[in-house]
């Protein structure tokens, strides 16, 4: 049994009940927007943390394409922290669970991004 971080649950929650997702992570000042938060969900599913984790423990004879997805996603995870952030900053996102999400953002840029960059023996 390996470690595995998956965005499936998350993912699943914006594109199944939109609205209960944007009643538990945005201001109330926002509007929910349906098919949007649907097509984050879809996007999450797709793009989310279970691809980084998968690359970085595959045994591969060459390493710069995983190396350099590694990159790219923690160079993603980077942006969502950023955003995330902002959002809390200005209000558009609900301060608690923007932070408590912004600290497993962080993890998994730093972890994708030292990976990618680490030197193999």
């Amino acid at each position: 049994m390996g470690f595995e971080i998956d965005d499936s649950k998350f993912a699943i929650h914006a594109t199944v009940a939109p609205k209960h997702y944007n009643e538990l992570y945005m201001s109330k000042d926002l509007p929910v927007n349906e098919p949007m938060t649907r097509w984050f969900g879809l996007a999450l599913a797709t793009c989310g943390g279970g691809i980084p984790i998968t690359l970085s423990a595959g045994d591969y004879s060459d390493k710069k394409p995983v190396k350099d997805a590694l990159k790219a996603s923690g160079a993603g995870w980077t942006t969502a922290l950023v955003t995330t952030l902002y959002n809390a900053h200005e209000g558009h996102q609900k301060k608690e669970p923007a932070y408590a999400s912004a600290v497993g953002m962080a993890a998994m840029a730093a972890l994708c991004l030292w990976r990618g960059f680490r030197e193999d023996e």
